[in-house]
C-alpha cells in the first residue's frame, strides 16, 4: 500500500456510466487548454508562469488527481495542502489573497456525485497548484512587497530560488507537499509564530486592563489597591509574573487576590519590591529606561492594548520572510530598532554588542540592506561627506578659524573642490577602525570616541552610519580566520599604522535589518518603532481587519473540506 493514500472519488455520472472512468489523456488535454487559457483571476503573471512550467515538466499530468485505472482519485497531499493552507494565519498570512472560494468550488465539483469530468479535474488540480505556488512564494519572500510600504528596505529576495525551490514540490505527486519546509529556518521565526499565537488567544480573552496611575510612582511609594491591583494583572497577563510570586508584604499572604478591592479600591498599598522589579523586567524587555518608576512614558507602553503588540508580532514574521533563506556560514546582522550587532558562526550567535543608529529625522535614517564586507581599516581617516561639512563644518570654522586645527580636520584640495577630512587620532569621529562592506548609500561601521551614547537606551543619534561598542571584538571576529586575535587587533588601533587596510580573504554577508519584535536568549522584546514603519506594514498585510485568531470565513470552509476528503480515506 502507498505511504500516501489517495481519495477516491469516482462517481456516477448522469447518464448512468461511470464518471470516474476518465482516460489520463482526456484530463492531459484539459490541463493544456486551461493552462494555456492563461492565468485564472486571482493569480499574478509570475504565478502562472511557474504553473506552466510545471506542468510542461510533468507532460501536463495532473499533479494532485491519479488516473490509474481510469478513476479519478485525489491525491492524499492535496487535503494536506488544504489543511496547510487553512492555517495561513498561524503564519500572519492573509487567505484573502487567494481565490479560495474558487478553490473549493472546484475541488468540491470535482468530488461530488455526478459532476466529475476531464474539465472539471482538470480545473481542480490547476487550481490547486496555482494556489501552491502563490502560498508557496508568500511563504518564501513574504506576501508584501518591501518597497511598497518602505522605500528604506533594500533587502532583494533571491526570486531565483523561489523557482527551483517550489519546483521541487511538484517533482515527486505521491510525496507530501512538504509546506513546513518552505518556512524561514532561523530559530526566531518559530519562536515569533509560538507568540503570535499566545498573543492571540490573549486577544480572544479581552487582552489586558489599563493602568490608571495618574503622576509618577517610585518604589516603595504609596498607591491605591485599584492602580497596583490592575498594574500587577497588566503584567501577570502578558506573563511577566506569576501572581502568587507578587503577593506584596502589604497584603495577607492567603488574599488570592493579591491587592483585593473588596477591601477598599482607594486604600494606600506601597508599591513594593516584588512588583517595581516586574515593572524593571517589563521595561528591560521594551526597550525603556530600567528604572522601576511608573511614569508617562512605561505607563503609555503599558496600556498600549493587547491587539497592537500582536500586529507588531506579525509583522515582524513578514519581514523575516523578507530575508533571503542562505545567509551564508558567518554573517553579521544589525537590528536598527534593536540597537544591537550579533554576529553568527554556523547558525549560532557567538558576538552580541550595542550599536549607535541614524537619527530618525533630515533623511539620517539607517536603511534595511543588505552587502558584503570586503575590509577592515585600522586607525582611519575620516573623509568628511560634502553634506556634513557644508551643514556642519564649515559653519563651525567661519566662526571660529582654529575649529578644524584643534579637531584634527585638513581640507584636500582636488579637481572636484575642497574636500575635509579628520586626521586619525584619539577624538577622530571613525574612532580607531571601521569595517566597509561598499555599497550606495556609504554606510559602515565604524568604532566611535563617544562611549558615553552607549549608555543610552535610544541610541538614534548618528547620520546613518552604525558605531559598535566593541570594535576590537568585532575586528577579531571579521578577521580571525587569517591571523588577527585580539591583541594584534588592539596593537593595530592603539599604535600602529594610520589607515592601515586590511583586505577580507573571504568577504562577509552583513545585514541591516528593522525587526520591532526579537529575542534575547529565547525571551520575547519588543523594540521601539523608531522609523513608524510598522504601521503601515500591519496595514498592507491587513490583519488589524481579521478577527481575534486572525482568520476569516475561508480558514473554516478549508477547515471542513479538509475534513470531508479526510473522512473519505
Amino acid at each position: 500500500m502507498s505511504p500516501h493514500p489517495t481519495r477516491n472519488v469516482a462517481t456516477t455520472d448522469a447518464h448512468g456510466g461511470a464518471a470516474g472512468q476518465i482516460g489520463a489523456d482526456a484530463v492531459a488535454r484539459a490541463i493544456r487548454q486551461l493552462v494555456a487559457h492563461g492565468p485564472v483571476p486571482g493569480f499574478s503573471g509570475a504565478d502562472w508562469a511557474i504553473v506552466r512550467r510545471v506542468y510542461a515538466a510533468s507532460g501536463h499530468a495532473p499533479v494532485w488527481i491519479d488516473t490509474a485505472g481510469g478513476t479519478l482519485q485525489l491525491r492524499n497531499r492535496a487535503m494536506q495542502f488544504i489543511d496547510a493552507l487553512s492555517r495561513a494565519a498561524d503564519q500572519a498570512l492573509s487567505l484573502d489573497v487567494y481565490p479560495v472560494g474558487t478553490l473549493i468550488r472546484a475541488v468540491d465539483a470535482m468530488r461530488t456525485a455526478g459532476s466529475t469530468s476531464p474539465a472539471r479535474a482538470a480545473r481542480a488540480d490547476v487550481l490547486l497548484s496555482a494556489t501552491l505556488v502563490a502560498y508557496a512564494t508568500h511563504v518564501l519572500t513574504g506576501q508584501v512587497d518591501p518597497r511598497s510600504i518602505n522605500r528604506e528596505w533594500y533587502i532583494e529576495p533571491r526570486t531565483q530560488d523561489v523557482d527551483s525551490t517550489i519546483a521541487d514540490l511538484f517533482r515527486e505527486p505521491e510525496r507530501d507537499v512538504g509546506i513546513a519546509d518552505l518556512e524561514p529556518r532561523d530559530p526566531e521565526y518559530a519562536l515569533l509564530v509560538a507568540q503570535v499565537a499566545r498573543y492571540r488567544g490573549l486577544v480572544a480573552r479581552g487582552g489586558w486592563p489599563r493602568v490608571e496611575q495618574r503622576g509618577i510612582l517610585r518604589p516603595g511609594e504609596l498607591s491605591t489597591a485599584r492602580v497596583l491591583g490592575t498594574l500587577l494583572a497588566r503584567l501577570h497577563l502578558e506573563g511577566y509574573l506569576p501572581l502568587v510570586a507578587l503577593t506584596p508584604r502589604s497584603v495577607s499572604a492567603g488574599d488570592s487576590t493579591a491587592f483585593n478591592e473588596a477591601r477598599g479600591p482607594d486604600r494606600s498599598v506601597q508599591y513594593d519590591r516584588a512588583l517595581s522589579l516586574a515593572v524593571a523586567d517589563y521595561q528591560e524587555r521594551q526597550g525603556l529606561t530600567v528604572d522601576s518608576v511608573l511614569g508617562p512614558v512605561t505607563r503609555a507602553s503599558l496600556n498600549r492594548p493587547a491587539t497592537f503588540r500582536l500586529h507588531q508580532l506579525e509583522a515582524n514574521l513578514e519581514r523575516h520572510r523578507w530575508l533571503p533563506r542562505d545567509r551564508g556560514q558567518r554573517f553579521v546582522v544589525v537590528n536598527v530598532p534593536a540597537f544591537r550587532l550579533r554576529a553568527y558562526d554556523h547558525g549560532q550567535a557567538v558576538l552580541s554588542m550595542k550599536v549607535v543608529v541614524g537619527a530618525e529625522y533630515q533623511g539620517r535614517a539607517t536603511p534595511a540592506f543588505s552587502d558584503s564586507m570586503s575590509y577592515v581599516v585600522f586607525r582611519p581617516y575620516w573623509n568628511v561627506p560634502r553634506s556634513i561639512a557644508r551643514r556642519e563644518l564649515w559653519p563651525r570654522q567661519r566662526q571660529d578659524p582654529t575649529y578644524f586645527r584643534r579637531h584634527g580636520y585638513e581640507v584636500v584640495r582636488t579637481a572636484a573642490g575642497a574636500n575635509v577630512r579628520q586626521k586619525p587620532a584619539a577624538d577622530n569621529a571613525l574612532g580607531r577602525a571601521k569595517f566597509i562592506f561598499p555599497n550606495s548609500f556609504a554606510i559602515y561601521l565604524h568604532d566611535t570616541p563617544a562611549q558615553a551614547l552607549f549608555d543610552e537606551r535610544v541610541r538614534a543619534r548618528s547620520h546613518g552610519c552604525i558605531r559598535v561598542e566593541h570594535p576590537d571584538e568585532l575586528a577579531e571576529f571579521v578577521l580571525g580566520a587569517q591571523g588577527w586575535d585580539l591583541d594584534r587587533v588592539r596593537a593595530a588601533m592603539e599604535s600602529g599604522a594610520d589607515d592601515e587596510r586590511v583586505n577580507l580573504e573571504r568577504r562577509l554577508p552583513v545585514y541591516i535589518v528593522y525587526f520591532t519584535a526579537f529575542f534575547r536568549d529565547g525571551v520575547l522584546h519588543f523594540a521601539n518603532d523608531i522609523y513608524d514603519r510598522d504601521g503601515a506594514l500591519v496595514s498592507a498585510l491587513g490583519v488589524a481587519a481579521r478577527g481575534p485568531n486572525g482568520e476569516g470565513d475561508e480558514a473554516s470552509r478549508l477547515r471542513t473540506l479538509a475534513r470531508t476528503l479526510a473522512a473519505r480515506d
